[in-house]
């Protein structure tokens, strides 16, 4: 997959569609991280103090890089608590 997504972006790249090309390298990348929760924990944590604003402000709110992961790992958090199924002591599945 990651071989594919690697020659559609660089495909991409060289016709002009840098969007595109940062699009299809980084949707693998996102697939991988979704299912080890520790990186994105070890990334959060290191970016809290960046307070940077992604928009600038130019879009009349602040966006930074912390609050993209939280509400990433909050989608996991959330994708894994309608995935699972609990079992009380005593059930069978």
């Amino acid at each position: 997959m990651g071989v594919f997504a690697g020659a559609v972006a660089a495909y991409a790249a060289v016709a002009g569609h840098e969007s595109v090309a940062l699009t299809v390298c980084l949707v693998p990348l996102v697939i991988w991280v979704s299912g080890r929760p520790a990186i994105p924990l070890a990334l959060l944590g290191a970016c809290i103090p960046v307070l940077q604003s992604l928009t600038g402000g130019r879009a009349g709110f602040n966006l930074s890089i912390s609050d993209l992961l939280l509400v990433f790992l909050g989608a996991l958090i959330l994708r894994e608590a309608t995935v699972t199924v609990a079992c009380l002591p005593g059930e069978d599945l």
